[in-house]
């Protein structure tokens, strides 16, 4: 069961990324996306921060598999402090397309 304290809340458009992506957070997100598989997901980060590692991989993967579906994946919305977090890491800023995984 997700809760208010879950690294992840359901919203009409789709995922929203809590304000904390920690360490903690990294097995509910992937809980969520995983009942979540075999739809286009729109995940909102704009109140993301700090971007954790572990939900970093999780996202990833996450994108790869929906990639390998056919389907979309996509973070919008991102917060500067997502996307910093993704530099820090190496990981291109334009990782997550709107819309769309990226090709």
């Amino acid at each position: 069961m997700i809760t208010r304290r879950d690294s992840l809340r359901l919203a009409a458009a789709g995922l929203a990324l809590a304000m904390t992506t920690t360490r903690s957070a990294a097995a509910p997100l992937a809980e969520t996306l995983l009942n979540s598989r075999g739809a286009n997901v729109v995940i909102d980060a704009s109140s993301a921060q700090p971007l954790g590692t572990q939900c970093v991989q999780v996202l990833l993967c996450a994108a790869s598999a929906w990639k390998t579906e056919g389907l979309s994946l996509a973070v919008a919305n991102r917060s500067p402090a997502f996307v910093e977090g993704l530099q820090l890491l190496g990981i291109p800023a334009d990782t997550f397309f709107e819309g769309e995984t990226r090709q």
